[in-house]
C-alpha cells in the first residue's frame, strides 16, 4: 500500500484479519483494507485479486520429408512475457531437456516419443508427451513436391462449399489415395480416388469449416500431386 495525506504510523485493517501493510501469497477473491491514524479520518480501499487461466497449449505435427518431424506448439492461458514472444517452450527426448525458447516450433525430430513444456512469465508451466510420428500425417504443405513434372491436378470450385472437382492429368493411371489436410499438414479428410467418366474426382468438403486447405493425390505408381484450395471465404 502507498498511504498518502498524512505521516505514519498507521494502522490496516484487512477483510482477511491481516494488520500489516502488504499482503502476499494470496487467493483469488475481494480484499479490503481499512487505514487508521489517531485524529484523522480512516480511509477506507477495495482491490479485487483474480488468477490467470491455466496455461495450455495444443500442438500440430507435419512431415517435412521423408523421415523428419516438425511439431509446432499453440499456447493459451496464464500470463504472457510479451505479445511477440508470450511463452517459453522446451522439449525432451529422455530425460533431458532442450533449454527454454521463445519458438514454438520444433524441427528436425525424428520418430520418437518426446515431452512437451510451455511456461508463463509468472513460471507456470504445463507438459504434455506424445508420439511424434507418420501414422496420420501428410508431407507438410511447404515441402511437398509433385513427383512427376508433366501432371497437374486441377481443383474447382475455388473458394468451395460443399464439395470439390479434382482433375488430375498427365498420368495413364488415375488410381490412388486422395488426403486433404489443413496448413499445419494434419489429416482431415482421406478417401479412394476413383474417377468419374470425365476423370475427375468429387470430394465432400461440406464438414470443413472457413479457412485454406492442401489436398493430395498418392498414386499406387508413387505419383506424388498436391495443390491448395479455400473453403467458404
Amino acid at each position: 500500500l502507498t498511504v498518502a495525506g498524512a505521516e505514519g504510523p498507521f494502522t490496516y485493517a484487512w477483510s482477511n484479519e491481516a494488520t500489516t501493510e502488504d499482503l502476499t501469497a494470496l487467493t483469488p477473491g475481494t480484499y479490503t483494507v481499512t487505514v487508521s491514524k489517531a485524529g484523522y479520518c480512516n480511509a477506507t480501499r477495495s482491490v479485487v485479486i483474480t488468477e490467470p487461466t491455466a496455461v495450455a497449449f495444443t500442438h500440430s505435427t507435419a512431415a517435412t520429408s521423408a523421415t523428419k518431424f516438425k511439431v509446432t506448439l499453440m499456447g493459451s492461458g496464464g500470463t504472457i512475457y510479451s505479445a511477440t514472444a508470450p511463452y517459453r517452450y522446451r522439449r525432451s527426448s529422455g530425460t533431458t531437456f532442450t533449454a527454454w525458447s521463445v519458438n514454438p516450433v520444433f524441427l528436425n525430430l525424428n520418430t520418437g516419443t518426446y515431452t512437451f513444456e510451455m511456461r508463463d512469465k509468472n513460471g507456470c508451466t504445463t507438459s504434455q508427451t506424445f508420439l511424434v510420428s507418420s501414422s496420420n500425417l501428410m508431407i507438410a504443405p511447404e515441402t511437398a513436391e509433385q513427383s512427376v513434372p508433366e501432371a497437374s491436378i486441377e481443383i474447382a470450385p475455388n473458394p468451395a462449399s460443399d464439395f470439390v472437382n479434382v482433375r488430375i492429368s498427365g498420368i495413364e493411371n488415375i488410381t490412388g489415395t486422395i488426403t486433404v489436410t489443413d496448413v499445419l499438414g494434419r489429416k482431415l479428410l482421406e478417401q479412394t480416388a476413383t474417377p468419374s467418366d470425365d476423370a475427375t474426382i468429387q470430394i465432400s468438403v461440406a464438414t470443413l469449416q472457413a479457412g485454406s486447405y492442401c489436398l493430395y493425390f498418392r498414386g499406387a505408381d508413387g505419383t506424388l500431386l498436391n495443390k491448395c484450395f479455400v473453403v467458404g471465404l
